[in-house]
């Protein structure tokens, strides 16, 4: 190889140096096009974050409230036997005392009901 293809060798391998400089250097469009990107990519991870959070904090207010449905409809199903049961029991009852009776009874079928339904 003569002295000239060598310099013109040479000088191709500076250019491409050069050339690699400049692309590894951060220009001022793309540092703002990294941040850019950054800022969606932190804006979508806190997005997923929040909807995953929301859904794990659901669940249990769901469950709560089908246990507290269950509750209700026990303890009022338990109110309604009692009190046919003193209408067949006392057919001349008064209303006012029934509903006192059942009434002295209401903390039974609370804690009946939430036996009845804690298995659920």
């Amino acid at each position: 190889m003569n002295e000239h293809e060598r310099k013109i060798q040479e000088q191709a391998l500076r250019n491409a140096r050069v050339l690699l400089d400049r692309l590894e250097r951060d220009d001022p469009a793309r540092v703002g096009e990294k941040k850019l990107i950054l800022v969606v990519g932190m804006l979508v991870l806190a997005l997923v974050a929040t909807v995953g959070i929301a859904m794990m904090l659901q669940a249990p207010k769901e469950k709560d409230l089908a246990r507290h449905r269950c509750e209700m409809e026990a303890q009022v199903a338990s109110v309604w036997k009692a009190t046919e049961a003193l209408k067949q029991s006392n057919p001349g009852m008064n209303a006012g005392e029934m509903q006192n009776q059942v009434e002295a009874r209401r903390g039974e079928f609370k804690d009946a009901a939430k036996v009845a339904c804690a298995a659920k």
